[in-house]
């Protein structure tokens, strides 16, 4: 009788790629620009609807918008022909209040601390880059996605995750140095940092679950049964 064979994986696998700590930021490049380069004028499209959806909303969209963009990302990078979907950029919207709670929960904060001479700022940025793609992926709230975030980066590297934060906020704010067309290169670059966390978090989350179960899927204290008392 011969053996059905094994269920193949949802995602494809690409664990045999990444070492076993610290990310490998060389592949996050290589992810983002090969995604980028397929799909170039949807992702600039997308920057685009970003910006002006959360402006003409006064950022009340932001939060819902970039839950869908990572929702995207996380799609093309694991998907065999790395294609965007940008309708999923509005695939998030049913989760509306908690992204739009988790983006100013997060904003408010590290725009505070990039004005205390930057480094408090790429910091907190550091510790909470993974949680929207965190919410998006595994369901969790507000604070279940930052705090288990924060526990996820400290276990994987702070170094090498301060340097990948301090990349995505150098790629950032290149364009405000740039006159005249600085807005037109935002809409390129703005799309390779979101493909470059998104690769981060499948290296340190996706493709490796099994020693995280205990914060992914925390559980409360032991409960012991009450036995009734003999009469």
């Amino acid at each position: 009788m011969e053996k059905s064979p094994p269920p193949l994986p949802s995602t494809p696998s690409f664990a045999a790629l990444s070492p076993p700590g610290p990310i490998d930021i060389g592949r996050c490049f290589n992810d983002a620009l090969e995604v980028f380069k397929k799909n170039a004028l949807i992702l600039i499209l997308a920057a685009v609807l970003f910006l002006f959806l959360s402006l003409f909303t006064l950022f009340i969209l932001s939060g819902p918008l970039a839950g869908g963009i990572y929702l995207m990302c996380l799609s093309a990078l694991t998907s065999p022909d790395k294609k965007v979907d940008i309708g999923l950029m509005f695939g998030t919207f049913p989760r509306f209040s908690s992204q739009l709670g988790l983006f100013f929960l997060t904003l408010v904060p590290i725009l505070f601390g990039l004005m205390l001479f930057i480094a408090p700022g790429v910091l907190l940025m550091t510790m909470w880059m993974f949680a929207f793609p965190l919410m998006i992926d595994k369901g969790k709230g507000i604070t279940e996605s930052l705090s288990a975030i924060s526990q996820i980066v400290l276990r994987r590297g702070l170094g090498w995750n301060l340097l990948l934060a301090a990349i995505v906020f150098v790629l950032g704010i290149i364009p405000t140095f740039v006159p005249y067309i600085g807005w037109i290169l935002s809409f390129v670059l703005d799309p390779i940092t979101w493909l470059l966390v998104t690769s981060a978090y499948i290296q340190q989350v996706r493709e490796r679950e099994s020693d995280l179960a205990e914060i992914l899927s925390p559980r409360g204290f032991p409960v012991q049964s009450v036995q009734p008392a003999s009469s």
